[in-house]
């Protein structure tokens, strides 16, 4: 990777090692959106975490992120003095000289085979001259209602059981998601983005995505750490996609299990990387099994 990204990697891992997680400005705000590829797809995984936070911190209003030559391909040019932000992507060792990131998430290698780091430098339309008028206009927020859940949390498939003493928690070995009722939160916001991270637990079970973080969460003190960090990323991902807004209440009671996980990335440089493309993986889990259980059953 660039010295860049690996700057940019460490001193996110750092604030998360102690106790502080950087993408939750975002969160609280309601003003971060999903960042988009020059074609309209979206970045995910831990590209989808960096731009987000680097378009709010520096306030950018589009959500299109460009290379230089997709910028001039387009009969546009980045502003002279413009710092752009790096972005991951993982290359097959085979095509060295092919600066794509295929997947949109620089992440997940083992799923594509040997392949290693590496990283690129994109720029938010908003520092660009000569794009289309659509790529500098603000997305409309995603649909927040006070009072219902998000089609794909309220979709979800996953027994809960509601009960005034329970904390809220996912519990492997009954494969059910215990819960307080949904009065008992401080705000409606927070109730839904607790259900989604207890969701997110769900996603690991050995039945799903048979996580290894979930399977050893009771036994070793690094994989909670590693499954809480998926879960609370997963939630960034999730809760962006469908704009429930975070309280600083909720995030706080978040905290202490971020502080766990410095044992993690003491020994492991990519941990956050590699968390990140878990994320995203379970609510790509979470949201297509949404979607089938909304689906019309077959004649």
């Amino acid at each position: 990777m660039s010295t860049a990204m690996n700057d940019l990697v460490a001193d996110i891992t750092n604030r998360i090692a102690n106790g502080v997680a950087p993408w939750r400005a975002t969160w609280s705000s309601g003003q971060a959106v999903e960042p988009l590829r020059a074609d309209g797809n979206r970045f995910t995984g831990v590209n989808a975490m960096l731009l987000s936070m680097a378009g709010f911190n520096r306030g950018y209003t589009s959500p299109y992120w460009f290379t230089f030559k997709q910028a001039l391909a387009l009969d546009a040019c980045v502003r002279k003095g413009e710092r752009g932000t790096p972005a991951l992507l993982y290359k097959p060792f085979k095509s060295a000289n092919d600066n794509d990131d295929d997947g949109h998430d620089g992440g997940a290698p083992a799923a594509r085979g040997r392949a290693y780091a590496a990283s690129y430098t994109v720029f938010n339309a908003s520092q660009i001259d000569g794009l289309d008028a659509k790529h500098l206009v603000t997305p409309p927020a995603p649909r927040w209602t006070e009072g219902e859940l998000p089609a794909a949390i309220a979709a979800y498939p996953a027994k809960i059981v509601y009960g005034l003493q329970h904390h809220p928690c996912y519990r492997e070995a009954q494969d059910t998601i215990f819960m307080p009722p949904a009065d008992q939160f401080e705000t409606f916001a927070d109730y839904c983005a607790t259900l989604a991270h207890e969701q997110l637990h769900h996603t690991g079970a050995a039945s799903r995505l048979n996580r290894p973080s979930l399977e050893n969460y009771h036994k070793d003190l690094e994989a909670r750490a590693t499954e809480e960090l998926i879960a609370e990323l997963g939630s960034y991902f999730l809760t962006l996609r469908c704009g429930v807004p975070y309280s600083e209440a909720l995030i706080d009671n978040h905290a202490a299990y971020l502080g766990y996980w410095s044992s993690v990335a003491a020994k492991t440089p990519n941990a956050l990387v590699s968390a990140a493309a878990a994320a995203q993986r379970a609510v790509d889990y979470l949201l297509a099994q949404a979607e089938a259980a909304t689906l019309p059953m077959a004649a």
